[in-house]
């Protein structure tokens, strides 16, 4: 059965959040959007113009924050494994609700607001799952205020890496925020480290970037936190399921340790190669 989720939000000063028909399979993928471009819906339709009924909800067992490339994907792919856990993994929806509120200076409570109806669509009960947990793009830590504000009291991890190590694989890619100094936008790195923010090089900005996320990370630690260190969490998964209020069958247990032998970023079951 398919039921209607938010795809994307446009950027702009008025964001319009935008849903298609789609089935559960979507949540399967390793980025949501990537999901509901390989398995297709219905028509696009404004969230302003829905008026379906409410129904039972998922409840909200948590959000996972990190640096990117910290494993973050991997983590979400392991929760997959929980047949009672829906992942939703770096939505556009809240990307273009989040990218709106800094280029246009949105009222916080504004976007809280469409950020909960964004999310309250995600949990829709379907399939047997009782539990939600959305991994957020990495860049998302510097709109924390707004996750607070929208979802006091809701957990969420943090996932960093060893400094050095992950600078090193952020100058072998691309994406995220990487793209803002590849391809200059008007979203500049100013946005979230200041109008003095200047840099002399890619590997001064992208080191920026990655204290930038850990300072605002620390702002918000507090006892619904968990902050984790990879690839020390991948030994970690019990405490993780503690920490969200979660419990995995031994199946289920195993399906997660598995997921560790794959690259988490592609839905062929394609060995790791480290």
């Amino acid at each position: 059965m398919s039921k209607p989720y938010p795809v994307i939000t446009t950027v702009g000063p008025e964001p319009e959040v935008i849903c298609r028909e789609l089935p559960e399979a979507v949540f399967d993928y390793p980025f949501f959007n990537e999901g509901v471009t390989s398995v297709g819906g219905g028509e696009r339709f404004s969230l302003d113009s829905w008026s379906g009924e409410e129904e039972e909800s998922l409840e909200i067992s948590g959000f996972i924050f990190g640096v990117s490339h910290c494993g973050s994907t991997l983590l979400s792919r392991q929760l997959n494994q929980l047949d009672t856990v829906r992942v939703v993994s770096e939505p556009e929806a809240i990307n273009g609700l989040l990218l709106s509120k800094v280029l246009y200076a949105l009222d916080d409570q504004s976007v809280a607001d469409q950020l909960k109806n964004i999310v309250r669509m995600y949990r829709q009960a379907e399939g047997g799952k009782r539990h939600l947990v959305v991994k957020l793009t990495s860049w998302n830590i510097f709109l924390m205020p707004i996750f607070r504000r929208a979802f006091p009291g809701v957990r969420w991890i943090f996932l960093d890496r060893e400094t050095e190590s992950l600078l090193a694989s952020l100058q072998r890619s691309d994406g995220g925020f990487i793209d803002w100094w590849n391809h200059p936008t008007p979203l500049t790195p100013r946005a979230f480290l200041g109008e003095g923010a200047d840099f002399a090089d890619k590997e001064a900005y992208l080191r920026a970037m990655v204290l930038g996320h850990r300072e605002q990370a620390r702002i918000h630690q507090d006892s619904t936190a968990l902050f984790l260190q990879y690839p020390e969490f991948l030994h970690q998964f019990d405490a993780i399921l503690r920490h969200l209020g979660l419990a995995a069958s031994p199946d289920e247990m195993a399906r997660a340790k598995a997921t560790l032998r794959y690259d988490a970023k592609s839905m062929k079951r394609l060995p790791w190669k480290g």
